[in-house]
């Protein structure tokens, strides 16, 4: 027997309340089943319907189908629950057509177009002509049709924090595969980037257009290195290119040399002063000045010399004096006090700061000529002097 419905009575059961609780994602549907030959309504019982939407009334695949649903029938009224066991597609055709097939009928009812109610089904799907709010995917404002989880096409938009954005907690924050960045979030900070995996925390750069790739000018790797001009640092700062310091450069304390040879040494150099003099019998002395950067620390000082006699000696200063002193004021000086040939004159324990301001510095060595044959028998080699510095420039 062939059955048709020729009365329908919708009630929806649909809350579209954006940003509420879970919408639920049905409707319902009542009809009242006659018999197509005598318009009586069937006997009371259980029917096997199936309930198809399509996009339009001559399509002949659906966007959605029920499956064979069994369906209570009493006095000829029955009424179900579309969306229930099957899904309803997330967005909802537009318009929408319902198609009503009772077994053992192979051929569709007439289909019934559903009126606007249904339609709030799109509440968890809004599209307008501008914007894009799916239930899950990407979402567009701006654009109906985002190319990106967040896409915004036009506009100004800001995170704030949870006084702007209640219920984020103590920050506002943005998530993706790659890192999160919280705004605001606490008394100390303002941003906070964190990546992933092994990708860079973040990087800086620019494009030619939406959606183009970047050209990055400056990165800052998971390790901490920062790129400027170049996308794989190699060092803390990497710049590619030139660099304009405008204030005072600050590095650890590193240690550094300065060696004086021998030949750089010049006689009569005992005080920091040229003019004629009658050495007499004076002590042989020779200088040599001292050139280091200005605030470095001296830390250490050695001789090398050679000193075979068996009672002269010779000492060795290093020595400072202001710009209009007549004499040299002594830094460190120590005096060799042996004769068994080459030694060293050293001290570790130094800590003077350089002062290239108001100061000059010199070596000075000096030591009584032995008279002959035994003049050979002391000899000044060279110097030696560490210093550490915090300042990478001379």
């Amino acid at each position: 027997m062939k059955r048709s419905l020729i009365l329908t009575v919708l009630s929806f059961l649909v809350l579209a309340h954006l940003g509420l609780a879970q919408v639920p994602q049905t409707f319902s549907y009542q009809g009242v089943l006659r018999d197509p030959g005598t318009k009586e309504i069937v006997p009371d019982g259980d029917y096997y319907v199936t309930f198809s939407i399509y996009d339009a009334v001559g399509e002949t695949t659906p966007a959605w189908t029920s499956g064979s649903k069994g369906v209570s029938v009493t006095d000829g009224v029955f009424s179900v629950i579309l969306g229930q066991d099957t899904s309803l597609p997330e967005s909802f055709p537009s318009p929408a057509w319902l198609g009503i097939k009772v077994k053992p009928d192979t051929d569709e009812m007439p289909r019934i177009e559903l009126t606007a109610v249904p339609y709030s089904l799109n509440a968890r799907v809004v599209t307008g002509v501008d914007n894009f709010f799916p239930g899950t995917g990407r979402v567009g404002i701006g654009t109906p049709n985002p190319q990106s989880e967040l896409h915004v096409a036009r506009g100004d938009w800001i995170l704030g924090s949870s006084s702007a954005l209640p219920g984020l907690g103590e920050s506002a924050w943005l998530t993706s595969g790659a890192g999160i960045l919280y705004d605001a979030g606490g008394a100390d900070w303002a941003h906070h980037f964190s990546a992933y995996g092994g990708g860079d925390i973040a990087r800086f750069g620019t494009s030619t257009g939406v959606g183009l790739a970047p050209d990055t000018k400056v990165v800052i790797t998971n390790t901490g290195d920062v790129g400027i001009g170049i996308t794989t640092p190699a060092f803390k700062l990497d710049v590619a290119g030139d660099a304009n310091i405008g204030g005072a450069i600050t590095i650890p304390a590193t240690t550094r040399y300065f060696s004086i040879p021998a030949a750089a040494f010049q006689g009569g150099g005992n005080v920091p002063y040229i003019a004629d003099e009658d050495m007499g019998s004076m002590p042989y002395n020779i200088s040599a000045p001292v050139h280091l950067p200005h605030g470095a620390t001296i830390k250490e000082f050695l001789a090398r010399v050679y000193d075979g006699h068996s009672t002269e000696d010779i000492t060795v200063s290093l020595k400072y004096a202001g710009a209009f002193a007549n004499a040299y004021t002594d830094i460190f000086m120590i005096t060799s006090n042996w004769d068994y040939g080459d030694g060293s004159l050293e001290s570790t324990t130094l800590d003077h700061t350089v002062d290239n301001v108001n100061n000059v510095y010199a070596v000075t060595a000096s030591w009584m000529s032995p008279m002959a044959p035994d003049y050979a028998e002391i000899k000044f080699r060279n110097v030696r002097i560490t210093y550490t510095v915090t300042n990478p420039l001379p």
